[in-house]
C-alpha cells in the first residue's frame, strides 16, 4: 500500500490526519477539541474540551481536501465552526472506553450550506480510517442524479491529490481501495442494498427519499462492523411519517440530553449516548419571523450565505413561503399547502401570566376523533377586549405501528367526565337554549363523534350547542379567529398549551371558493394533528357572542 509522505514524520503537521491503519501503525489517540472558535460562536456542543477525533478530520481536509467548484474552487477545505461543532461532537469518543459514542447522527441544514462538499470529504475520511479493514463506505443519494453529483466530487478530491490518488482508484461506479474496500454511491430509487457490510454511511438529502428502506437496509448491515457510523445530512422535509420526519420525531422525544440556541445562529442539538445518536438542527423555530433578515441570518450558519442572497429567494415571485421557510431558514413545513398564521402572529399572543377567571362565562369547543385520532377541548372566554384560551389534548402515546398503539382508543368517558367538570369550576351562564339559561360553559361539539355523549351530557344539565363543521359554520367563524390572532386580542399560557401550539402550527389554510377558507391537517398520510385548533375555532367564535342576552336554539346549521 502506498503511504502518505508527511504523515511518515511523527511531528509533521499532518502526523494525525488520515490514522495508523493507512501506515500500518496503531491509530493515534483522539485529541480535544479546537479552542479557536470565533469570539462570538459557541464551542463544540458546548464543550469545548470534547475528547474527539475531529481535529484529525478538520487537519485532514485542510491538507488533502482541495475544492473544485464553486467560488471557493482551488482552495483547501476549511471547516466553518458550525462544521467544526457537528464533528466534534460526532466523531467524540467516551474518556473511559475510548470508543465512539455515536454510530448513528443526523445534520439538519438549510439550503446551499455545503452538505454535499461535507459528504464527499466525511466518505473519502472515514474509508482511510478503516483502510486495511476492508472498509465499505456508502454515500446513499435520493436520487441517481444526485448520487452523480456527489460521486463527481468525491472523484474530484482524489484527482486534485496524488497522495489520495495513490490509495484510492476511481472505476465507472465505485472507487477502489488499495488492500481491499471501496467507496460506492447509491440511489434510493435504484437497488436495494441488503447484505451490504458498510464501515461508513453517508445519506444525502434523506427527507427526498422515497422511503426508509434503503436507510433501514443500510444501518442494519453494520452489526458486524467495530465502529459503523452513518450520518445524515439533510435540509428538512415536510411529512413526518416518511422515514426522515420519523426518526427526528423520535430524537426529540427520547433524547434525554437536548438543548436549543438562539445566538448567534438557532441551533438544536439532541444527545443520545446510551442509543448512539446525535442531531443537530440549524434552523428558526417553527413561528419566527420569515421576512426577518436577523432570522434569515441566525438559520444560516455558512457565512458564504448573504442577506442579498436571501432577500432574492424570499421575494421572487416563483418563491413560495412554504418552501423558503423549509430551504432557507431549516424548518419543518407540510407539503403543498400553506399555513394559516402570518408568521410569528401566534407567538405574540402567548402570555404566561394569563389565566381563566372563574367568575366569568366560558365557551367549550370539543373536536373528538375516532379511535387513532387525537382529541381536543379548548376554553374561550372573553376578559375586556381579549379572549383566553385554554386546552386540554388525548393523544395516541404509543407509535402508530405497535400493537399498542393499534389498539389505543379514545377514552370517552374520561372526556366526559372532564366536560362535567368544567361547568362546577365555570357556573357563569354562557348561553340560553329553548330561551331558557342554562348555568356554566356552551358546549360546541361537532355531532359527527360526539352526538351520543352530547346527549348524554345534556341529560345530565349541561349547555350542548351542535356545531356543524361544514363550510357554512367553519368559514366565518375561522375568520373569527384569525382576526382575534392577528390583532392579539388573542392570550394563551405558552406553557400548558404546548400541544394546542403544535396542533396551532400544522393546521393549514384550505381555500372555500369564494366563500373564504378553512383550516384543516394537511394532506397525505401525516401524523400531524389539528384537533385543538379546530376545537378553538369553534371555542372563540362562541365566546365572541354575546352571553347570555342572546337566544339560542340550541343548533347552529
Amino acid at each position: 500500500m502506498s503511504d502518505l509522505p508527511e504523515l511518515n514524520q511523527p511531528n509533521g503537521p499532518v502526523s494525525h490526519a488520515i490514522p495508523g491503519a493507512v501506515q500500518g501503525q496503531q491509530d493515534p489517540a483522539p485529541q480535544e477539541g479546537h479552542d479557536d472558535q470565533r469570539p462570538d460562536e459557541p464551542a463544540s456542543g458546548g464543550n469545548p474540551r470534547l475528547l474527539t477525533d475531529g481535529p484529525i478530520f478538520e487537519e485532514f481536509c485542510k491538507v488533502f481536501i482541495k475544492q473544485s467548484i464553486g467560488q471557493f474552487s482551488g482552495q483547501p477545505l476549511r471547516l466553518e465552526p458550525f462544521q467544526r461543532d457537528f464533528i466534534n461532537d460526532v466523531l467524540s469518543r467516551d474518556p473511559v472506553t475510548g470508543k465512539r459514542r455515536y454510530s448513528e447522527a443526523m445534520l439538519l441544514l438549510p439550503r446551499k450550506s455545503g452538505k454535499s462538499t461535507l459528504a464527499a470529504a466525511l466518505a473519502i475520511f472515514q474509508t482511510l480510517r478503516d483502510a486495511g479493514k476492508e472498509p465499505q463506505t456508502i454515500v446513499a443519494a435520493a436520487s441517481k442524479d444526485q448520487a452523480a453529483v456527489i460521486f463527481r466530487q468525491i472523484r474530484a478530491f482524489i484527482a486534485n491529490n496524488p497522495e489520495l490518488s495513490a490509495l484510492l482508484i476511481p472505476k465507472q461506479y465505485h472507487i477502489d481501495v488499495q488492500g481491499g474496500g471501496f467507496i460506492k454511491v447509491v440511489a434510493s430509487d435504484g437497488r436495494l442494498q441488503h447484505g451490504s457490510n458498510p464501515s461508513c454511511v453517508i445519506v444525502d438529502e434523506l427527507w427526498a427519499h422515497q422511503d426508509g428502506e434503503l436507510y433501514t437496509a443500510l444501518t442494519s448491515g453494520s452489526g458486524a462492523r467495530d465502529e459503523p457510523l452513518t450520518i445524515a445530512i439533510s435540509t428538512p422535509g415536510y411529512d413526518p411519517d416518511q422515514i426522515l420526519g420519523q426518526i427526528y420525531n423520535r430524537v426529540i422525544e427520547t433524547a434525554p440530553d437536548q438543548q436549543f440556541q438562539s445566538g448567534p445562529y438557532y441551533r438544536r442539538i439532541a444527545r443520545d449516548p446510551d442509543n448512539g445518536f446525535l442531531l443537530y438542527h440549524y434552523g428558526a423555530p417553527e413561528d419566527a419571523d420569515a421576512d426577518s433578515p436577523e432570522v434569515w441570518r441566525k438559520s444560516n450558519p455558512a457565512p458564504w450565505i448573504s442577506d442579498q442572497y436571501l432577500r432574492q429567494q424570499r421575494f421572487k415571485p416563483t418563491t413560495r413561503l412554504s418552501e423558503f421557510r423549509r430551504l432557507h431558514l431549516g424548518q419543518w413545513v407540510h407539503a403543498g399547502e400553506e399555513s394559516w398564521l402570518p408568521m410569528g402572529s401566534w407567538a405574540a399572543c402567548a402570555e404566561e401570566t394569563v389565566t381563566l377567571d372563574p367568575a366569568l362565562p366560558v365557551a367549550v369547543g370539543i373536536d373528538v376523533g375516532i379511535t387513532r385520532d387525537a382529541s381536543a377541548v379548548v376554553i374561550a372566554q372573553k376578559q375586556g377586549d381579549n379572549i383566553v384560551v385554554e386546552s386540554r389534548v388525548w393523544a395516541n402515546p404509543y407509535p402508530k405501528d405497535s400493537s399498542m398503539g393499534a389498539a389505543w382508543q379514545v377514552d370517552i368517558e374520561e372526556i366526559r367526565r372532564y366536560l362535567v367538570s368544567l361547568r362546577e369550576r365555570f357556573p357563569a351562564a354562557m348561553v340560553k337554549i329553548d330561551g331558557r339559561t342554562r348555568p356554566g360553559p356552551a358546549f360546541c361539539y361537532d355531532p359527527w363523534s360526539f352526538r351520543e355523549s352530547a346527549q348524554m351530557l345534556e341529560g345530565e344539565g349541561l349547555a350542548m350547542v351542535e356545531t356543524n363543521q361544514t363550510d357554512s359554520r367553519m368559514v366565518p367563524m375561522t375568520a373569527d379567529l384569525f382576526q382575534a390572532i392577528v390583532t392579539r386580542r388573542l392570550r394563551y399560557d405558552p406553557k400548558i398549551n404546548v400541544a394546542l401550539t403544535r396542533h396551532v402550527m400544522a393546521a393549514v389554510a384550505v381555500p372555500r371558493g369564494d366563500a373564504g377558507w378553512r383550516i384543516r391537517k394537511p394532506r397525505g398520510n401525516t401524523t400531524a394533528k389539528v384537533d385543538a385548533a379546530i376545537a378553538m375555532v369553534m371555542a372563540v367564535s362562541q365566546a365572541m357572542q354575546p352571553a347570555p342576552k342572546r337566544a339560542f336554539t340550541g343548533m347552529i346549521a
